[in-house]
Order: C-alpha cells, then sequence, then structure tokens
C-alpha cells in the first residue's frame, strides 16, 4: 500500500441527488480527495477462472460477488495485456447471465473513494454500472464504450460509508477493476488526542 498525494487544477465533478460529489477523472479526484491509500491487488495471487467464488480480501478491503454465476478472479497482465493499469494484478468479474453486484467493504467508513473502470460492456445493448452506498449516496459509475479496453474512472466524496456496491445487467460483459482508492475518517480518539495535543502546545507557548 502507498500514499498518494495530487493536485490538479482539471475538475469534472457531479453531484449527486443526496449531495455526494462524483469524479470521471482520476486526477481531479486526487487533487480533491487528500490523502489516500492505495490497494492494486499486487500482493495477491492470479488466479484461474472461479465460478461461485463468494468474496476476495486484499489489504483493507473485501469485495463480495452477489452470484455465483460466472468469474469473479484476479489476474495479472500477462494474460490480457492492457487491463491493469497500476502493476500487473486486476480484478475480474465477467461472464455473467443473470444481473449481480459486486460489493466493495471496509473496516472504517471512508470519506473518499475511487478506482479504475475497464473494458466495460457492449455498447449496443448494455446497461450503464449504477453504484451505491451504504450512506445512501447513488448514481452511474461507468457506461458502456464502444472500444476495446476502454478505460473509465469513478470517484466519490460524499456521506462517509463502509460499504460501495456496483450493479450490472444480465448482458453487460465483463468489467475489469484496479487501482482502488480511498480514504478512512480518523477516528473519533485520534481526533480527540489531536486537539489535545494542540491545547497544550497553546498552553506552552503561552507559558513561555
Amino acid at each position: 500500500m502507498r500514499l498518494i498525494m495530487i493536485f490538479c487544477l482539471m475538475t469534472f465533478p457531479v453531484i449527486t441527488a443526496k449531495g455526494a460529489t462524483t469524479f470521471n477523472n482520476e486526477a481531479s479526484f486526487l487533487g480533491s480527495a487528500g490523502l489516500v491509500a492505495l490497494e492494486s491487488f499486487e500482493a495477491l495471487p492470479a488466479t484461474s477462472p472461479s465460478p461461485g467464488v463468494a468474496s476476495i480480501a486484499s489489504g483493507q478491503v473485501t469485495i463480495t460477488n452477489s452470484t455465483a454465476t460466472g468469474d469473479f478472479d484476479i489476474w495479472d497482465q500477462p494474460a490480457s495485456a492492457g487491463h491493469a493499469t497500476h502493476g500487473d494484478k486486476y480484478l475480474v468479474w465477467y461472464g455473467l447471465t443473470t444481473s449481480a453486484s459486486l460489493t466493495f467493504t471496509f473496516p472504517a467508513p471512508l470519506a473518499a473513494f475511487g478506482l479504475n473502470i475497464v473494458d466495460y460492456g457492449y455498447p449496443t445493448h448494455s446497461t450503464p454500472l449504477t453504484f451505491s452506498t451504504n450512506a445512501g449516496d447513488s448514481g452511474v459509475a461507468a457506461v458502456a464504450i464502444d472500444a476495446i479496453d476502454s478505460e473509465q474512472f469513478f470517484g466519490l466524496l460524499g456521506s462517509p460509508f463502509t460499504s460501495i456496491t456496483f450493479y450490472r445487467g444480465a448482458l453487460s460483459d465483463g468489467v475489469v477493476f484496479d487501482e482502488i482508492y480511498f480514504r478512512a475518517l480518523p477516528e473519533p480518539t485520534a481526533v480527540a488526542l489531536a486537539g489535545m495535543a494542540i491545547v497544550g502546545l497553546v498552553a506552552l507557548r503561552r507559558r513561555n
């Protein structure tokens, strides 16, 4: 895992009905999200197609597949060149014949979340990839683009949430996820300790 801080003047934000801000530009999201952690599956072994796999855990995120139909795996770059957006590993979710969902769950509430979405859907008959969080934010994460290995970015700044779910239709082909960014909210204890430290520092300066 690494920490990243990137600033950019270009922004492409969209405000959802509930007030969250979504981004389709990675640099713009990173410039607004602050200090984020990165998970790109590099520590996991590549797996063979695995119908019926229920979940995959990597670092601080657990990803759960809602259906036993289709394949849900970690692949590496040589298996399908052009899919990884960071390193060699990436998450593949494909071969579904029914509508399904994929849920990303974290141990602590998040203030920011983002990821790259590659090669989503068929432009002739696929529905958009939509999302919802357990805080009530929802919207469109990606659309089907008429290009092989098309890359889209989705970022979210909204009400604190611990899980985000993506939904796809029955005829949406495969989709690849990589380069997951997230920023957890500080724990109340840490905030309180920081506040006490600041008060103590001010008092010390006044004495001096």
